[in-house]
């Protein structure tokens, strides 16, 4: 598995599910299957913007194989408000940048919810000369 350089925000410590889903974030690059499965609802729903939607573990983690050649992953910033939250960044993939966004949906407001639902947004950058 190639070697991922992560940069942008880090934990200030104060909002426990902001870390969660920055960290689901790095987790989902680095392919750390484990610990993502824990974190999602068994019935969990990832809708990718403009294609497939993926129900459950199984299915959810296996989408994520197209992520083992990104080489570099900046995330601008993570945030959760009650059932809600959202990540955004960027990652390299090969010579190509790509630009994301994440919403997630987790099953209550609680520290201990599980996610619910993903809806995914990526586009590809204009490489500048």
């Amino acid at each position: 598995m190639t070697k991922i350089q992560v940069t942008g925000i880090s934990s200030c410590g104060n909002s426990p599910k902001s870390e969660q889903i920055r960290q689901m974030t790095v987790d989902a690059f680095l392919q750390q299957h484990e610990q993502l499965e824990e974190k999602l609802a068994a019935d969990c729903t990832v809708e990718l913007a403009g294609g497939d939607v993926y129900v459950g573990h199984k299915n959810i983690l296996s989408m994520l194989t197209p992520l083992q050649n990104v080489t570099s992953l900046h995330i601008a910033s993570a945030f959760t408000h009650g059932k809600q939250g959202a990540v955004n960044g960027s990652f390299k993939k090969d010579t190509q940048t790509y630009s994301f966004a994440l919403i997630f949906t987790f099953t209550s407001a609680g520290k201990n919810a599980k996610v619910q639902q993903i809806s995914c947004y990526v586009i590809k950058e204009r490489n500048h000369a």
